[in-house]
């Protein structure tokens, strides 16, 4: 039975996440916070005015469906069921900046208006208020969480249009940590160094296993309403967090969430704040997206006044969390990095049998891996800096950690005259 489009894009995009991650991982060995589904979200939006040979080349960098429609029908309706959970913030935001008197082929700014609720705005890109104009937008949609993603001199005189994605989330625990139990504890850095930071702490009844086949534990975490959860794969060993990542490359993450159940556990987790910049191009290169950069490229569904290319794609993320919860954000465009976090949204524990595919949003490295539930869909971060080990401390015991948590992520795509 052929998959819907649905199917057949959560399928997709759960493999784009894992290649994202393991291309990104090698090349970033530093922390960082990224999102593949912000990038892959803007990246379709250009593969919507491909033609010719280019659109399944494009396609199979992505991961998509080689039909266009089928592409965009099936990511449109994987960002409204994501959008549909209740008592947590998750807003995805697209915009469209083209150079001004640069005509758009009318089908393309239906196409984009239609699945991706995008917005249009004419631009001068010469002008250095352009650059202010954007970066406005973007901190709007992230709440002032991604600022200053581009500056003046991220646009020339070839710059014909530029695609921008945010992604904004915040959630807050369903039994937030108690701030007065929250105390510095070590940090380890590496196998041998740590330094102290803030630990919160919660005893409770909650999801959990142990992953042999990973040398690692499980644990899982729900956001109010139960519809979204944060779950934590923590090595056994300090110095395991490689091994580990080397090993979920390959793992079916689906079958691992569904694994846990409920315990008495104890939990000890780090407060953190990161931010993080990439510029994506040789990163998507080795995915597989190499044409789409090149001369070659036929991306004449977005105009026939000129020949376009894609030159520029660019990611900021923002991830922060606390005892009330988790805020995150992501744009796509120039940043330094500062954290890795792996994150997933993943269907609650309570709705195991919802296990069509999986929508990977952030990304975090991290000692652990944070990973989100909604429905079937996952928000990949990352894992984050060595070893938490001590540091997050898992024990068999009473524990429930939820916190708050906020992420934000941002996508832009320029494009340039051939």
């Amino acid at each position: 039975m052929m998959d819907t489009p649905f199917e057949a894009v959560a399928k997709g995009n759960s493999e784009f996440s894992r290649e994202f991650y393991r291309v990104v991982a090698e090349a970033e060995p530093g922390n960082l916070v990224s999102s593949p589904m912000s990038c892959l979200i803007a990246l379709a939006m250009a593969h919507a005015g491909a033609k010719g040979d280019s659109i399944p080349k494009i396609a199979r960098g992505l991961r998509l469906p080689e039909n266009i429609t089928d592409a965009l029908q099936g990511l449109s309706e994987v960002v409204e069921q994501l959008r549909e959970a209740p008592s947590v913030e998750l807003s995805i935001a697209n915009k469209i900046y083209v150079k001004q008197d640069f005509p758009i082929l009318e089908e393309y700014s239906t196409a984009l208006e239609k699945y991706f609720q995008v917005e249009a705005e004419n631009v001068v890109f010469t002008d250095p208020s352009t650059a202010d104009k954007i970066n406005d937008w973007v901190s709007n949609q992230t709440k002032d969480k991604i600022k200053n993603l581009v500056d003046s001199n991220s646009f020339d005189g070839l710059t014909r249009l530029v695609l921008v994605n945010a992604i904004y989330f915040k959630g807050p625990w369903l039994k937030p940590f108690k701030k007065d139990k929250t105390h510095n504890r070590p940090f380890f850095t590496d196998e041998n160094n740590s330094v102290e930071v803030p630990f919160m702490y919660q005893k409770t009844h909650f999801p959990y296993n142990k992953l042999d086949e990973l040398d690692a534990q499980l644990l899982v975490m729900p956001y109010e309403g139960l519809e979204l959860s944060m779950a934590i794969i923590l090595p056994n060993k300090k110095e395991g967090l490689k091994e580990l990542e080397e090993k979920l490359a390959t793992a079916d993450l689906g079958k691992l969430l569904q694994s846990g159940y409920p315990r008495d556990v104890e939990v000890y987790l780090p407060k953190f704040k990161i931010e993080t910049s990439l510029d994506l191009v040789d990163h998507l290169s080795k995915m597989g997206l190499s044409h789409i950069f090149s001369d070659d490229v036929n991306l004449t569904g977005i105009s026939i006044a000129e020949e376009l290319k894609v030159s520029k794609v660019v990611q900021k993320a923002f991830i922060e969390v606390s005892e009330e919860g988790t805020e995150a954000a992501a744009a796509t465009g120039k940043f330094k990095s500062i954290l890795h976090v792996y994150i997933v949204l993943w269907p609650s524990l309570w709705q195991f049998s919802f296990t069509k595919g999986s929508i990977t949003f952030f990304m975090l490295k991290f000692i652990i891996y944070l990973l989100l539930q909604k429905l079937n869909q996952f928000c990949y971060w990352r894992r984050c800096c060595l070893s938490w080990y001590e540091t997050i401390h898992l024990t068999l015991n009473e524990n429930e950690p939820m916190w708050f948590s906020e992420a934000v992520s941002l996508t832009l795509l320029r494009f340039n005259q051939l």
